[in-house]
């Protein structure tokens, strides 16, 4: 598409990110695109009359937790904290210091976990979701024996406000001592994108 002539606005918002406007080129070929405010093409058209929705980029964002050397009294849920690690984090959703999470655009997420807790004599290992520090959603690896490692996985849907709600990647780790669990290998990611925003 060429130089464009005309741009109509669409909507009587006050805010001009919130309304559509619909571009045309300066020499008329019937082409033409229609975007939000902000400049996000939400419909393209061209000459030859083929639609096109441009995919939207979201929010996501992907942390790493390391667990190595980290000590977990026993059988206690624990909010894993300041040893989280930027894997992807595209729109600045991580604060490395607090290990948490933090969607900037209001709407659904989906969140998806996963711990992998290495101990000699381990038999029980939760992965759980907390969200503005209470607990919301866990999942559990249990072994009937004691193991070299133990793998637990977590995903589910939750609402961000996008403002204050964040997230925190949690875990429980039991060994068949009974005694606090010092790590000494194994690891934890949590990844959260979004699915829909508000309306």
């Amino acid at each position: 598409m060429s130089v464009i002539s005309k741009s109509i606005k669409l909507g009587m918002n006050a805010d001009p990110a919130k309304n559509l406007f619909i571009e045309t080129p300066a020499v008329e070929d019937g082409s033409f695109v229609i975007k939000h405010g902000d400049g996000d093409v939400v419909l393209r058209c061209d000459v030859n009359g083929k639609l096109t929705f441009p995919q939207t980029k979201v929010p996501e964002a992907v942390m790493g937790v390391s667990l190595n050397g980290l000590s977990l009294p026993f059988n206690t849920r624990t909010i894993l904290g300041a040893n989280g690690s930027v894997i992807s984090d595209p729109d600045g959703l991580i604060d490395v210091t607090t290990a948490r999470i933090t969607p900037k655009v209001a709407g659904m997420y989906f969140v998806d976990a996963h711990i992998s807790a290495g101990e000699q004599g381990v038999i029980f290992t939760e992965c759980i979701h907390y969200k503005n520090g209470v607990l919301v959603a866990s999942g559990y690896g249990h072994s009937p024996s004691d193991q070299p490692y133990l793998s637990a996985q977590r995903g589910m849907l939750t609402y961000f406000n996008g403002t204050t709600d964040y997230l925190q990647l949690g875990t429980r780790v039991s060994n068949v001592a009974g005694t606090p669990v010092l790590l000494t290998d194994g690891g934890a990611q949590v990844v959260a994108f979004m699915v829909r925003p508000d309306q």
